[in-house]
């Protein structure tokens, strides 16, 4: 849900309504896996504690790599991690292939982003 909130943060920072509705699409992609992954994996109610302390600590450190980065930088970087977070759910689906559906389709979501940001930068 973080990488959702910087999406729609870079969106409020654009000027170009294509650029801003590409970008949106990027956030309602995150939030569909978010919704997605905890559906799947639902945190058991004696892990909520943990989880919880966990979130701020995981949203901060995400939100450091982009410090002192021009916004195409940061859409550089962003890129790179929608790539990595595509692998990431593929790895998932061989681990637990009664939810490979969900987790590839997270892999897809992920990587239309990717390319969506490839693009706004010319890479």
């Amino acid at each position: 849900r973080g990488a959702a909130d910087r999406y729609r943060t870079w969106a409020e920072q654009v000027s170009d309504p294509d650029t801003r509705a590409a970008l949106l699409g990027c956030a309602e992609r995150e939030t569909e896996i978010a919704d997605r992954v905890e559906a799947t994996f639902p945190v058991e109610p004696d892990e909520v504690t943990r989880v919880d302390a966990a979130v701020p600590e995981a949203r901060d450190a995400y939100f450091a790599v982009f410090e002192g980065r021009s916004l195409e930088g940061e859409w550089r970087v962003q890129a790179a991690a929608e790539r990595q977070g595509a692998e990431a759910w593929r790895g998932l689906a061989k681990q637990h292939p009664e939810h490979a559906d969900a987790l590839l389709h997270c892999a897809g979501l992920e990587e239309a982003s990717a390319r969506v940001l490839e693009g706004l930068v010319g890479d």
